[in-house]
């Protein structure tokens, strides 16, 4: 079974309206249905997932090759009467035997199943992963991450879940971490967690405390936790934003900017506010190699973050030409399907990125999706 879940399709209704994130879904399941065979059996769960039930496979990796198509296809873009739409689509593989499973909790496994890690541009090393937060209700079945955060904070329980969110991926990432620890073996430092955190859980009062609290009943080392938030915290109490991130820092944890790039984006916040590592927007690397307003965009954020001794993760890394765009930009850090798959954490734990194939040009690989850094 392949859960197939839109990435940031959110974004497509905020912009564009509902009628064409409409026209969207209904393009999405067209493009799906032309790579299935007669036998397996496409669906639409709720929002922006599908679901791919897959009889009579022969092998995991027959699955496996199956999700590595339709994420290649869910990169090309969507020309849609009224606009073109660019996407990118997370994919969960869960693969049972005869009569191994109920339905249910095959459908669950494959909705689990899906964790990015994160790997070094030049050379492929692991270095570090992405936790995504799920949620599948009893009675609704599985709700959209955007429309979960929403509601989260329209009811007041961002923190609780945020802080629960924190402490479930240092336990999941228990197990992969320690095998990766590349500190104690010399290939470099610690590989980190990275958790998103709501500009409305990171500004409530008291966050610092909190994810003080979870570094301690956890044992987890600050050097292997990342807070991913957006820059939109920066847009409303500037001051307040500010302290917030300091006080973080002296906690030894790292910030990161994510989707830098996407929104009301300015080179000056880099300047102005303590982080340790810019995201480089989807938006921006799909357009790499074909526009070149998108290459002096990353160009300049990266310029940029390494003189002020920041590092870059260019995000949504899924072509070569994509991965030796950013490479050779110097960006410090890939992630996408361009590296490797989403994965739960037991495959995590087993996970080595696969060497890359080193050309005059830089690093490339052939279809993974993870986080490398360069």
């Amino acid at each position: 079974m392949l859960f197939i879940d839109l990435d940031r399709f959110k974004r497509v209704n905020d912009m564009h309206g509902q009628q064409v994130g409409d026209a969207l879904l209904v393009a999405v399941g067209d493009r799906l249905s032309q790579l299935l065979r007669p036998a397996d059996t496409l669906a639409r769960l709720s929002g922006d997932e599908f679901v791919v039930l897959c009889e009579d496979l022969a092998a995991p990796s027959d699955a496996k090759a199956l999700a590595e198509r339709v994420a290649t296809a869910m990169v090309q873009p969507f020309r849609l009467p009224d606009v073109t739409v660019r996407i990118t689509a997370s994919v969960g593989i869960a693969f049972a035997g005869d009569g191994e499973h109920l339905p249910r909790r095959l459908l669950r496994d494959a909705d689990r199943a899906i964790y990015h890690p994160v790997v070094r541009g030049l050379d492929g090393q692991l270095v570090g992963a992405e936790a995504l937060l799920r949620w599948t209700h009893p009675t609704r079945g599985h709700v959209n991450t955007g429309d979960l955060v929403a509601l989260a904070e329209h009811i007041g329980l961002i923190g609780d879940i945020g802080a629960w969110a924190l402490e479930r991926a240092r336990h999941q990432a228990r197990r992969g971490l320690p095998a990766l620890d590349n500190e104690r073996t010399g290939q470099g430092p610690r590989p980190y967690i990275a958790v998103n955190v709501s500009s409305t859980q990171l500004m409530a009062y008291g966050f610092p405390r909190i994810v003080e609290g979870v570094l301690c009943r956890t044992g987890l080392d600050p050097r292997e936790l990342v807070l991913e938030t957006t820059e939109g915290i920066l847009l409303g109490d500037g001051d307040r934003a500010a302290q917030v991130l300091v006080d973080l820092k002296a906690l030894g944890v790292r910030v990161a900017l994510d989707d830098f790039g996407s929104g009301y984006s300015s080179l000056q916040y880099l300047r102005t506010f303590s982080v340790d590592i810019v995201k480089v927007g989807q938006s921006s690397v799909a357009d790499l190699g074909r526009d070149r307003a998108a290459t002096a965009t990353v160009t300049a954020v990266t310029d940029l973050a390494h003189v002020l001794g920041l590092s870059v993760t260019a995000e949504g890394v899924e072509t070569r030409v994509q991965r030796d765009a950013v490479v050779t930009l110097a960006c410090d850090f890939l992630q996408g399907y361009g590296v490797a798959a989403p994965m739960n954490d037991v495959a995590f734990a087993a996970f080595a990125p696969p060497a890359p194939e080193v050309t005059d040009g830089g690093a490339r690989s052939d279809g993974w999706r993870a986080t490398l850094s360069g």
